[in-house]
């Protein structure tokens, strides 16, 4: 066992070194807490960011879930649509049902892609000197037909000779799937 030699120290000194280390003991210990307080706090800052992203992900997960189910209704009502519809030849039938087939203007027929499986089938119409009641039996079998049909910029104008009649021009657009022989 190794001795230490006895110090003297007068009463003044020895109260000088333990107030010397007992400050050095406290500052050693106030840096260990406050270390600790500050890890403590970035885990509860790093929890309350996780629990933000798990929320978020729950969000996106419901939302993921709600249109993944709309899809799937319609990719029913699109096996249910017959393989040889048009729409422009729907627009002409449904015309000729409401009566207004000779107001018939003109029917621009065109094709957007939406993405590799599905496009967009769009027909712009224009039609001239319907009445009101002709104009709203027609839009309302486009609108409440089965095959996912939508109006969209719609422009009434009166006729300058007779306001009774009116020039029309909207749009009708519908999605379809794509052939399985067009996918890449």
């Amino acid at each position: 066992m190794i001795r230490l030699p006895k110090i003297k120290l007068a009463k003044r000194e020895r109260f000088l070194l333990l107030g010397g280390g007992a400050i050095l003991f406290f500052l050693i210990l106030f840096q260990l807490l406050s270390y600790g307080h500050k890890r403590m706090e970035t885990r509860e800052r790093e929890n309350r960011e996780l629990e933000k992203r798990l929320e978020e992900m729950h969000r996106l997960q419901n939302r993921y879930l709600i249109l993944e189910e709309r899809l799937k209704s319609f990719e029913e009502r699109m096996v249910k649509r017959p393989s040889d519809f048009t729409l422009f030849s729907h627009l002409k039938d449904l015309a000729s049902q409401a009566g207004i087939v000779e107001r018939i203007d003109r029917l621009e027929p065109q094709e957007i892609e939406i993405s590799e499986r599905y496009g967009k089938s769009l027909v712009r119409v224009k039609l001239r000197g319907v009445t009101l009641e002709q104009l709203t039996r027609y839009l309302y079998s486009i609108e409440s037909s089965p095959h996912f049909l939508e109006v969209r910029r719609l422009h009434i104008t009166p006729q300058f000779r007779k306001r009774e009649l009116l020039d029309v021009t909207f749009e009708v657009s519908t999605p379809f799937r794509r052939k399985f022989e067009d996918f890449p």
